[in-house]
């Protein structure tokens, strides 16, 4: 038998910070199908010529918890937390948010480059990661607005195999 994996993960993914607003988004870390888990040790690297990160905040997945956050560089932060309730925690929930600030126009990769997870009695858990992606995004340049689009073709309740092309136009296709 296999044991289960827990997953970390990044929501929204991707994620857009917008030069002309605030410049800011907050970036959470998840965990989903979480087994008996009471720690964790997670760093996430990016790129510092994009983005800086602000700040951070604990999420609400363990109970009680002490942290070690002395682990921070121009472009990577890493977080060691355990709670101190007795049992661990399962399911699915927010590790902590990052609060990131735009740089420069461009695209940073979020990628986990330490993932830790461990139960009560410090034995480590199985785990695996899903990197992200952050976008900083200048409104005034069209090529870098996320375009979404919800298709349906009368008659017919399957969307697969829908063709759709992008031409040039007012708003897309620019280049």
């Amino acid at each position: 038998a296999q044991d289960p994996e827990n997953l970390i993960h990044f929501s929204p993914d991707p994620s857009y910070i917008y030069m002309d607003g605030t410049n800011q988004v907050t970036v959470n870390v998840m965990i989903r199908d979480a087994i008996d888990v009471s720690a964790f040790d997670v760093q996430v690297n990016f790129d510092p010529t994009k983005v800086t990160r602000l700040s951070y905040e604990l999420g609400d997945f363990l109970k009680n918890t002490s942290c070690i956050d002395r682990f921070v560089g121009p472009n990577y932060f890493r977080l060691i937390c355990g709670q101190l309730a007795t049992d661990g925690q399962n399911g699915t929930g927010t590790l902590f948010r990052i609060v990131f600030q735009g740089v420069t126009e461009g695209v940073t990769p979020l990628e986990f480059t330490e993932t830790h997870l461990s139960n009560r009695y410090g034995q480590a858990l199985p785990v695996s990661s899903t990197n992200g992606t952050l976008n900083v995004v200048n409104t005034g340049n069209l090529l870098y607005l996320p375009l979404i689009l919800n298709i349906a073709q009368q008659g017919q309740s399957d969307r697969g195999g829908i063709t759709l092309y992008l031409g040039r136009g007012l708003h897309y296709g620019l280049a």
